[in-house]
C-alpha cells in the first residue's frame, strides 16, 4: 500500500465495496468480511497519510462511504 496514492486507495475502496456486494449476493459472508478487512486497512492508511489532527478515522470512513 505504500506505493499507492490516496486516489488509488480511494479507487480500491470503491472496487472492494463492489466486491463485498458480489460476495454477499453469492452468499459468501466470509469472503465479504475479507473485503471489509481490506477496506478497513485502506481507510487506516488514508487516515495516516492525511496527517490532519482534525480528521478522524471515522471521518475517512464516512467520506469513503464505508
Amino acid at each position: 500500500m505504500e506505493d499507492l496514492t490516496i486516489q488509488q486507495m480511494q479507487s480500491a475502496i470503491t472496487r472492494m465495496k463492489y466486491n463485498v456486494e458480489i460476495a454477499m449476493e453469492a452468499h459468501d459472508p466470509s469472503l465479504a468480511s475479507k473485503f471489509y478487512d481490506k477496506i478497513d486497512l485502506l481507510c487506516i492508511e488514508i487516515h495516516k497519510r492525511l496527517n490532519d489532527p482534525n480528521t478522524t478515522l471515522a471521518d475517512v470512513r464516512r467520506f469513503e462511504g464505508v
